[in-house]
């Protein structure tokens, strides 16, 4: 279901044996967000950037510095995800009963990533200050 791309990339994948379904799928953008601005009612897929604060078996909860949120993850990958460590999550929004989790398709190791410099740039990038 996951393919490792490289070290620090993860994706899902289908089979080429499998079937497609009578649905239809279809290739939704993700939009970059932090936790507390996600609403689960019109937001399908996001990109968030945050550290991971703890692990479960097959989740790990993700803090950007104004949320925190459950992102659930094949447990084969969750062995590369380590506390503390810088990530970018794309994923499906998925409400639930008291707010809503992630479902991650893509984790990318952030370690590198100077996080003030990127939000600086993010914010004039968003004013069309580019």
């Amino acid at each position: 279901m996951f393919q490792k791309l490289s070290a620090t990339h993860y994706t899902n994948t289908f089979k080429p044996s499998e079937p497609i379904r009578s649905m239809q799928f279809q290739n939704i953008s993700a939009v970059e967000r932090k936790i507390s601005e996600i609403d689960p009612e019109s937001d399908t897929k996001v990109r968030l950037i945050g550290t991971v604060v703890s692990r479960a078996e097959n989740s790990f909860i993700l803090d950007d510095g104004a949320g925190t949120v459950q992102v659930f993850i094949d447990s084969k990958l969750l062995q590369n995800i380590s506390e503390n460590k810088l990530v970018r999550v794309i994923g499906r929004v998925s409400p639930n009963s008291a707010s809503f989790d992630i479902r991650a398709e893509i984790v990318h190791d952030m370690s590198g990533l100077n996080l003030k410099t990127h939000e600086t740039v993010q914010k004039l990038w968003n004013r069309g200050n580019f």
